[in-house]
């Protein structure tokens, strides 16, 4: 047993998880499974810890009242009041799996993980030492190479990366090609299914920046509607490299996901959280694209409307918009600005 805490120690070591915590992770197990007689790690006593979990977190049960007083016995109540047992359980499960099942199939849950962590960062992000890759790892069970590996699998699908002369990984399964059908442009569908996964809501949901939400949505949306958003943010501003399409800004909080044909307009199914119907915009320029001070055409050049430059003939005006007109924007490695959704969009604009 204690060279299998050990090894989980090790396992547990990410990039923010140090020593010292991952060590506690290990500790947690131990007395854990001290509390419930568990002297061998097989699927019997890893089906009773699963069995239990629900309990463990639960400070008004028997069980956690009872390891509470086992843990003040040996003056380490910390562990439970601190939740590094709950913590290392989401590494506990995994890496038993990891131990012995390394080469199973990926399942279709494991592929929607790998889909949706695909959508969040730049394609040239991905590598086996990318810190949100060796998490998921740990999380799922597999090695950092072989998610990567898997997101580089999509890779082949995306026609915009095909375009650049970027093929992704010529090997793959089925599945992959399924799961990618089913949710790469539907991100409130990738949402719904990725909160349903245990510990995944922390990997999945780490942006710091919560946008503003279109008119047009109820109040009794708003919370779920907000965790849609932050998966489309991710996906386009990662499509962007992170930067401002219009100037190249790369300052994280003020970049927004701006909808080109808008949110109180599109089908909640296909447009909505499609990331084709997002532009990577700061918040000055996300403003002027929804109040019709510019636009872009279906060749993804900049319009600026002739209105606003009657009426604003400053240098600052100038330096803000029309020095751009004219010019492309930058445009995305993949999700590609949908023209269908450009057009609605210059549809509902005048005097440009």
């Amino acid at each position: 047993m204690q060279e299998f805490f050990k090894l989980f120690e090790e396992y547990c070591k990410t990039p923010g998880v140090d020593s010292g915590k991952a060590r506690s992770y290990a500790k947690a197990i131990e007395y854990l499974c001290d509390y419930l007689n568990i002297t061998a790690i097989d699927d019997q006593s890893i089906a009773l810890i699963k069995e239990l979990e629900n309990d463990i977190y639960d400070k008004h049960s028997a069980l956690y009242n009872g390891m509470l007083l086992f843990l003040i016995g040996r003056g380490q109540r910390s562990y439970l009041e601190n939740g590094y047992i709950k913590a290392a359980l989401k590494y506990f499960f995994a890496f038993f799996k990891y131990t012995t099942s390394q080469h199973t199939k990926w399942t279709k849950e494991e592929t929607v993980l790998a889909l949706a962590l695909y959508c969040k960062i730049p394609f040239s992000k991905i590598h086996k030492n990318n810190p949100q890759i060796i998490e998921l790892s740990k999380l799922i069970g597999r090695t950092p190479a072989a998610v990567s590996m898997k997101m580089g699998n999509f890779g082949r699908f995306d026609a915009e990366l095909a375009k650049k002369g970027i093929s992704g990984l010529s090997h793959g399964s089925a599945l992959d090609k399924t799961v990618w059908d089913e949710y790469h442009l539907n991100m409130q569908s990738l949402s719904d299914t990725v909160d349903k996964i245990p510990y995944m809501k922390e990997l999945m949901h780490d942006d710091n920046v919560v946008p503003i939400l279109p008119t047009g949505t109820t109040r009794t949306t708003t919370v779920q509607a907000r965790v849609n958003q932050g998966y489309f943010r991710s996906a386009v501003i990662s499509a962007y490299g992170g930067k401002c399409c219009v100037t190249g800004l790369e300052v994280p909080s003020l970049l927004i996901a701006s909808h080109i044909k808008p949110w109180c307009d599109s089908d909640p199914n296909t447009e909505r959280t499609n990331p084709c119907n997002g532009l990577s915009l700061n918040t000055l320029h996300h403003e002027a694209f929804d109040n019709g001070i510019f636009t872009i055409d279906t060749d993804y050049r900049i319009l600026v409307s002739k209105t606003a430059k009657e009426c604003y003939t400053s240098e600052v005006f100038n330096d803000f918009f029309v020095k751009y007109e004219g010019k492309t924007i930058i445009l995305p490695e993949r999700f590609l600005p949908s023209k269908e959704m450009i057009e609605y969009h210059n549809s509902k604009l005048v005097n440009f």
